[in-house]
């Protein structure tokens, strides 16, 4: 590894900051520290007082003071706030959570619950780092009334004795979950004329005539799993009849809600300091001028990444989806990590259940959210390339003019042709970060100088157990169970060095918006010296990259910057580096918590699920498949020429009758009509030939969700290959800008049936001819493909469920206040045709009723035979 440079650097940064302009040392007070001795929140019905009442060297003493100001009592109370400082010691509260910068405190059971106008407190001894305390800034608190089923709890009743007119009972609460049961409560209905005369263990907090709500005692509001809780009652009813039990009992309990997300999914941001202000403000200087070459697997369709225009080298797949544009997720994870924006798309769709909604709905940030993003589809949907395939999706990216390649897949053996690819792309300027690979030894091309190749660290700070080591490692970044987004846009974790390597990528690029016009050693050298040491070079090359150190130490180091020195030698080891960089402790979290997080039963059998469905809706594109082309198979590929409704409410009929077999058999083609004897067989032929040995599908479950994802890539393919609407000939920004110009009249003419045009000698498309596959126009069209796919999945979820057609209410068409008929302004007639789209013969295959006239909009105007005649009567 060159590294020579980067430390005569790292020297010149260290004097800098240690020296001041006359040459003489700094003075500082190595044990003082100032703070805001007191700080009130005032949150929604509560305040948070928190008090620092000593401190001494890096260590304090704090208390915290909850205060419930609403009507209601605050129940089994859990605080939720942000702190990088280290807690040593707690007193009437326990840490139940804890993740790099994030706290969640909850009550020690007897200060549980909060009246209101009172308060409860806590204490804790903690040390700090940088010379201050991070005070929290802000507080939530967590909890919710959760009803517990039938499996989680059962509930018994028992008359311990009798007499005439009433009875003692005994009512028994067992736990038969594997997590406590917190602050119980039970509602219940008793016969008429039966009253409760006396209650011990648990007391009646209100009642509406026969439905009684009763709660704990505090001292024994938890049930721990697998034990049980009695309490008593001695009961009074009219003479001569006989104690009946309680009915309609429902069991409840009040804590943080199990699909509450606590865990702090951006770990890795908060590692590497890209949260920090600095960081956030230069990453909007200059932005979307850096661009980058993705060479990886394709990036599904997000409103949160920009993918400015990608190019296909696997040649087995042919006119991929936009919305399936990834052929093994792997790439969507990646550009997740470098650029997604959490701001670019807070629509949601919202799901039946709530986990869905949580996990399908909730966004990450990207390091750098304003990078544009050039992708090259090179992997399979194994993961797996050819040295030509590398070398097609890099040269490519270098005709692109990209400033900067991540490349997140590697081989074990050198190659010429490789190498020389990588070359002109050094000559050239471009920057080169490639992950060093899985395994013992560093991969080509991350092992060339030319290359920073970058390692993985888990969220402890230790080097990852696959992650290689050698003197090629240049930095490391986050790369285990870091969190990204996943099948159907679904936020999960992902782990390698190939993880590690788009944050390093991202770091870059913000740098790079600083100065364009910076070289790519000049952005290597000041990542390479604002790395903190984290020891052995080896394992850790200079060390973990630090986007704030770097964003802060920027125009120092441009100032010493020298293009003479050279990096052309190599050190066994960094502990002059890490003696010059000093920096801060790095921010950890329990590795337990993170992987019990992503390891959880419930996130991994939804997960499970929507990659074979994913898998499913990839397998259409390629030729294997024997459904791939949109003429050729129309009824797989959402083309009006044929019922597409209908072959996707047979597709999903299919799947669900594979999911009731015996053995994961198809249904049986006798007696069906024509239309599904043909759906059948060719699924048969795309699935049981093919398609469920290729992705590994055994079960009956994973074949109904393979047959499924088909379903869903037909669904998806109706928004390409069937849709109309206002067209241009490119998508320069010229051209834009002239079409804003355009007249009503013109535009008018320019409603045609988006195509993919005319193929390239290459036997790709001219992306700026490809109206179908290209979300920019009327993106309306991609979002609603997204939110139907999203709602057939949700149906295979809860069930493998025949499909049904109120999934095509999800449809969003642009919709003006005024139908297009009223609406008289010019500005506005301008807007409608600019944003609204039809879809061919959908309320015809629909046959919609009463419930479904709202479809009706700008869908029956358009007609495959009179689509200049849309807006006729204007």
């Amino acid at each position: 590894m060159k590294k020579l440079m980067a430390i005569v650097l790292s020297l010149a940064l260290a004097l800098v900051s240690v020296l001041g302009s006359t040459g003489d040392a700094l003075v500082y007070a190595q044990n003082t520290v100032t703070y805001q001795k007191e700080t009130i929140f005032y949150g929604e019905n509560f305040t948070v007082k928190y008090v620092i009442e000593s401190q001494w060297n890096d260590e304090y003493i704090a208390n915290v003071t909850i205060t419930n100001t609403g009507e209601t009592t605050i129940e089994n109370w859990e605080l939720s706030y942000e702190s990088a400082d280290e807690y040593s010691n707690m007193w009437n509260a326990v840490v139940s959570y804890h993740s790099a910068k994030n706290y969640n405190v909850k009550n020690a059971e007897h200060n549980q619950n909060i009246k209101p106008g009172e308060s409860v407190s806590f204490g804790f001894q903690a040390s700090f780092t940088n010379g201050k305390i991070d005070i929290p800034t802000s507080y939530k608190i967590l909890g919710d009334k959760l009803i517990l089923s039938n499996e989680e709890c059962q509930v018994n009743f028992e008359v311990q004795s009798a007499w005439n007119n009433g009875c003692i009972m005994h009512v028994t609460i067992y736990n038969n979950s594997d997590e406590n049961i917190e602050d119980w409560a039970m509602d219940w209905t008793f016969a008429s004329g039966h009253k409760i005369d006396n209650i011990w263990r648990a007391k009646v907090v209100s009642q509406e005539g026969t439905t009684q709500h009763l709660k704990n005692c505090e001292y024994n509001s938890i049930i721990k799993p697998k034990q049980k809780e009695t309490f008593g009652m001695q009961i009074s009813f009219p003479d001569g009849e006989i104690p009946q039990y309680p009915t309609n009992v429902v069991v409840s309990q009040f804590k943080k809600d199990k699909w509450y997300l606590d865990f702090d999914k951006e770990w890795n941001r908060k590692m590497i300091h890209a949260d920090a202000e600095s960081v956030v403000a230069a990453s909007k200087v200059n932005k979307g001028s850096i661009k980058v070459g993705l060479i990886d697997s394709g990036v599904d369709y997000s409103g949160n990444i920009n993918v400015v225009e990608e190019e296909n080298f696997v040649t087995e797949y042919d006119d991929v989806s936009i919305l399936f544009s990834d052929l093994s997720g792997h790439g969507t994870a990646v550009a997740g990590l470098l650029g997604s924006s959490a701001e670019a798309d807070t629509e949601i769709f919202d799901f039946s259940n709530e986990y869905m909604n949580q996990v399908m709905n909730e966004k990450i940030d990207g390091v750098n959210p304003y990078v544009d993003l050039y992708s090259a589809r090179v992997l399979d949907e194994n993961n797996e390339t050819t040295i030509d395939r590398l070398v097609q999706g890099i040269e490519w990216a270098i005709e692109k003019d990209v400033k900067i390649l991540n490349i997140s897949c590697g081989v074990s053996s050198n190659s010429q042709k490789l190498y020389n690819v990588i070359r002109k792309a050094y000559d050239k300027g471009i920057l080169i970060i490639a992950a060093a690979g899985d395994g013992a030894s560093v991969q080509y091309p991350a092992k060339y100088s030319e290359v920073m190749a970058v390692g993985s660290i888990k969220c402890n700070g230790k080097l990852s157990e696959n992650s290689p080591t050698g003197s090629e490692i240049e930095v490391v970044a986050p790369g285990e169970d870091v969190t990204t987004y996943g099948p159907l846009g679904m936020i999960t974790s992902y782990s390698g060095t190939s993880m590690a390597t788009p944050q390093v990528t991202a770091l870059a690029s913000i740098l790079w918006q600083q100065d364009p016009s910076k070289s790519n050693e000049f952005i290597r050298g000041l990542i390479d010296s604002t790395a903190r040491g984290l020891g052995d070079a080896n394992k850790y090359g200079y060390g973990l990259i630090d986007c704030e150190y770097a964003i802060n130490q920027y125009e120092t180091y441009a100032n010493s910057y020298a293009t003479n020195l050279s990096l052309d030698s190599n050190l066994d080891n960094i502990e002059e580096q890490d003696a010059i960089n000093n920096v801060a402790n790095v921010l950890k979290t329990d590795e337990a918590v993170v992987k019990g997080y992503w390891g959880g039963e419930l996130h991994r059998s939804v997960e499970d699920v929507l990659e074979i469905v994913r898998d499913g809706a990839v397998w259409p594109d390629n030729v294997q498949s024997k459904l791939s082309g949109m003429k050729d198979h129309p009824t797989f590929h959402g083309y009006y020429t044929k019922d597409y409704i209908k072959a996707y409410l047979k597709t999903t009929w299919v799947a669900s009758k594979i999911k009731k077999s015996k053995k994961g058999k198809f249904p049986k083609e006798k007696g069906k009509s024509k239309f599904t004897k043909k759906i059948i067989k060719d699924l048969k032929k795309a699935t049981e030939q093919s398609g469920f040995k290729k992705f590994g599908c055994t079960t009956k479950e994973q074949k109904a969700g393979f047959v499924y994802g088909i379903a869903l890539h037909n669904v998806g393919d109706i928004f390409a290959h069937s849709t109309a609407a206002v067209r241009w000939k490119t998508v320069s920004g010229s051209v834009k800008k002239k079409k804003k110009d355009l007249s009503v009249k013109k535009l008018k003419r320019n409603w045609k049936k988006l195509t993919h045009g005319k193929r390239l000698k290459n036997n790709t498309f001219d992306p700026n001819k490809n109206f179908a596959d290209n979300e920019d126009y009327i993106a309306k069209r991609a979002k609603s493909a997204d939110d139907v796919c999203n709602a057939i999945a949700a149906s295979c979820i809860n069930g493998y469920k025949k499909g049904n057609i109120s999934v095509f209410k999800e449809v969003k068409y642009y919709k003006p206040k005024k139908k297009p008929a009223e609406i008289q302004k010019k500005k506005q007639k301008k807007i409608y045709l600019k944003e609204s789209y039809g879809i061919f013969n959908l309320t015809k295959y629909l046959k919609p009723k009463e419930s479904q006239k709202k479809l009706n909009t700008i869908v029956n105007s358009v007609s495959n035979k009179k689509i200049k005649e849309v807006f006729a009567n204007w």
